[in-house]
């Protein structure tokens, strides 16, 4: 009988603040086995700890090891063996999750660095290193660009969940298995909601990604996001369907899709919007997704949620891991919002689709 192992998730987070990336974090236990013993290197911790973790029935006692750019230096230069507060000595292996589309330097250097960093100490200590599957890339940088196909052609498997990912490493020259993302087989309680006719008024769900709210040009989307979230939802709500607002994000403000959500609401006053404020975690927020008739998103894993139960869905992408992932699975109800100058046009082919 196979002794349980330890098994370090690099870059993930159980945390309910982003369901997306917990998502990841409980699909990919499950594939792995709970008996194992985890370890965890996340942005979001700054303390080394045993923690009890309970998400629905996932029950587990992850080890978080807290990640200091300083001390991981010293440790690479003076040949330690260690990653934060762990040994790498004991580790069976290390699934790398890079919290599904971090391994890039769109989102600034200073994150790859500390990405790469990991990477580089754990290869060096002869670590085998497996990236689960996820987006890679772009690279707008040759140099950074170059420095993650060093690393990448040292991992003892690639899994890529898109075909602009599997792409961009053919072309990086990176051995690479496309799959699917590890969130489309996470679990939620099935609910008896039957499809309606035509003739029957719908609930339709709506995800509000504050990211675009507030940086869409940070995107490169010309068209108004705000003006057009509004636009859909009052055109909708005056056909006589009712709206429900489904935060996926409860970061910083400046990142949670909850407060931009209350924003969207309080700025349509002819028409009553329900938002679901309390969501504890990704299995209870897709089981909330599931009981819906239709449903409009922009953040990934709320549009995975809501594809894999089987809700009929608009995604309204931003980046090209959406269309990437989505193109996997054939999946045709995809806008690109960077593809758009004018939100008439999105409109459009968005109520032909509705």
């Amino acid at each position: 009988m196979q002794k349980n192992r330890d098994i370090l998730l690099l870059w993930s987070s159980y945390q309910p603040y982003n369901l997306g990336s917990q998502a990841l974090f409980v699909s990919n236990i499950k594939l792995l086995g709970t008996s194992n013993n985890f370890h965890l290197i996340s942005f979001y911790e700054r303390s080394s700890r045993i923690e009890n973790i309970e998400i629905d029935d996932l029950r587990i006692s992850l080890h978080i090891h807290k990640f200091d750019f300083l001390e991981a230096l010293k440790s690479l230069i003076f040949k330690k063996g260690k990653i934060g507060s762990l040994h790498t000595n004991m580790l069976s292996f290390v699934v790398d999750i890079s919290e599904g589309d971090s391994f890039t330097d769109i989102y600034g250097f200073k994150r790859f660095l500390l990405m790469l960093l990991s990477k580089i100490i754990l290869l060096k200590n002869s670590v085998r290193m497996i990236a689960a599957p996820q987006t890679i890339g772009p690279f707008r940088n040759i140099f950074i660009r170059y420095l993650a196909k060093a690393v990448l052609k040292k991992y003892s498997k690639v899994f890529s969940r898109d075909l602009n990912t599997k792409k961009l490493l053919d072309s990086m020259n990176v051995s690479s298995v496309l799959s699917c993302d590890a969130a489309f087989k996470m679990n939620y309680k099935n609910s008896e909601n039957t499809y309606k006719s035509n003739d029957q008024l719908l609930d339709v769900g709506v995800n509000v990604s504050s990211l675009l709210w507030n940086k869409s040009d940070d995107f490169n989307i010309k068209i108004d996001y705000r003006n057009l979230l509004k636009d859909i939802i009052m055109r909708i709500a005056k056909l006589g369907h009712s709206v429900t607002l489904v935060p996926h994000v409860y970061s910083r403000e400046e990142k949670s899709d909850l407060n931009v959500s209350r924003e969207l609401a309080l700025s349509i006053t002819d028409y009553e919007i329900k938002i679901i404020k309390n969501l504890k975690d990704c299995i209870e927020a897709k089981s909330e997704i599931s009981k819906l008739d239709f449903f409009i998103g922009s953040r990934m894993h709320s549009t995975i949620a809501s594809v894999s139960s089987g809700v009929p869905t608009i995604i309204l992408g931003y980046s090209y891991k959406h269309e990437g992932v989505f193109e996997l699975i054939g999946y045709p109800y995809f806008i690109n919002l960077y593809d758009y100058d004018t939100s008439e046009d999105i409109l459009n082919m968005f109520f032909q689709s509705f």
